[in-house]
């Protein structure tokens, strides 16, 4: 039983009802491998669970004195104060267990007074509301920023302590039966997805069919695309679409209602056929194909094969799916800071072509029917994933409010 209608809880800033401590800063090279104080990193805040992730822990030199000050204590908040994502941006984590250990200059530790419990303050911190008030508090281009002060005026709904334990209890099992749920949907996803694999991988190593390895440039025209100057306003138009890394769907499918090229800026690019099997072959995307199913242009980052008469570039694409050509891809980009394969290299790599290139349009068939079962399986499974996230957000939002029952 509440004992104060929702109406008459207090609502109090943040910076009453919690004491703000910054974290430690020390130097890159005051950190040691093992041996000294294990300090926490933003890392190790894990956003999803609001827990604790000691998988990568780091230490710091014995022979560096870290006050009492800057050490977790049981009951209290990590929160990380700068970074360079966003994302990450105060997410928080409680302190359930005695530990001796610090928290990094990067991390901010927000310890609870006597009127609030510190499992309801954590709950409320993993709301839409704290995390919209959040998402104004930042400051900086590379690294973000949260500072106390602002922090400080987070307001939060304060009911009496019987109740906050009564949310707390709610909440509390709630959310161990949605995080079920949620794992039970994802290994769904999971299972659908390497459905396709494992019938890509059967499909094209059929051992009733005869292959041969065959290199991609005997198998078509071998283009890198290029990208016309954009300064040149009278370039870009709808003429033709202009394929980016971006614009690869996990389907293979591409994205064409981005910025195209005009008939001038088509003219001064390679332009490549429907029928294309194109893939990603510098940076952090490297490995990424696709399909054409238009006429279209693409930048320098991408190497396309338009294949011969009797080659058929959707089979191409499947093809470059495979664990072995892209394991292929990594090897001749070599360990450079920004993965490249270049156009020499790529087109010397080999796909398995049946003997009988009659057989291609049967595998195609067979593997777009599978991805189309296991898309529309995915698609069902991420609806169920989303789902869970709203209720998770519709208890937290009604905990707060007084609503929950």
């Amino acid at each position: 039983m509440k004992d104060l209608p929702a109406e008459k809880w207090e609502t109090l800033p943040l910076g009453e009802l919690c004491e703000f401590r910054r974290g430690l800063t020390y130097k890159k090279g005051d950190e040691v491998e093992s041996g000294g104080t294990p300090v926490l990193r933003a890392n190790n805040v894990d956003l999803e669970k609001g827990e604790l992730d000691l998988n990568e822990i780091r230490y710091i030199d014995p022979a560096i004195d870290v006050p009492k000050v800057k050490k977790v204590i049981v009951g209290s908040l990590l929160i990380c104060t700068a970074s360079g994502s966003k994302k990450h941006l105060g997410k928080t984590a409680l302190i359930e267990d005695e530990m001796d250990f610090a928290f990094g200059g990067f991390m901010g530790l927000l310890v609870p007074g006597s009127t609030i419990l510190p499992r309801y303050l954590q709950w409320l911190l993993r709301s839409d509301a704290y995390w919209s008030f959040i998402d104004g508090l930042s400051d900086g281009a590379n690294i973000n920023n949260l500072k106390f002060k602002q922090l400080a005026e987070f307001p939060v709904p304060l009911p009496p302590l019987e109740e906050q334990q009564r949310i707390v209890a709610v909440l509390d099992e709630a959310f161990e039966g949605l995080a079920r749920a949620r794992a039970h949907a994802e290994a769904n996803l999971q299972n659908a997805r390497e459905l396709f694999g494992s019938a890509m991988q059967a499909a094209l190593q059929d051992e009733t069919i005869s292959w041969n390895d065959v290199p991609l440039a005997d198998l078509g025209a071998v283009i890198t695309g290029s990208t016309p100057k954009t300064s040149e306003k009278g370039n870009l138009g709808d003429h033709v679409p202009f394929v980016k890394p971006g614009d690869f769907m996990p389907d293979g499918s591409l994205a064409y209602d981005n910025q195209g090229l005009s008939e001038q800026g088509a003219e001064g690019s390679r332009l490549l056929p429907a029928g294309s099997a194109l893939m990603v072959c510098i940076g952090a995307t490297i490995g990424k194909a696709g399909y054409s199913d238009r006429p279209i242009a693409t930048n320098q980052q991408i190497n396309a094969v338009v294949p011969k008469d009797g080659i058929s570039g959707e089979f191409l694409y499947y093809q470059m799916l495979t664990p072995e050509f892209q394991a292929d891809v990594m090897r001749g980009a070599g360990q450079a800071t920004l993965p490249i394969i270049n156009k020499g290299k790529w087109s010397k790599l080999k796909v398995r072509m049946p003997s009988d290139l009659s057989k291609q349009a049967g595998i195609v068939h067979k593997l777009s029917s599978i991805r189309a079962q296991v898309d529309a399986a995915s698609a069902q499974y991420e609806a169920q994933v989303l789902d869970l996230d709203d209720l998770r957000q519709s208890l937290l939002q009604k905990a707060f409010a007084g609503e929950l029952t």
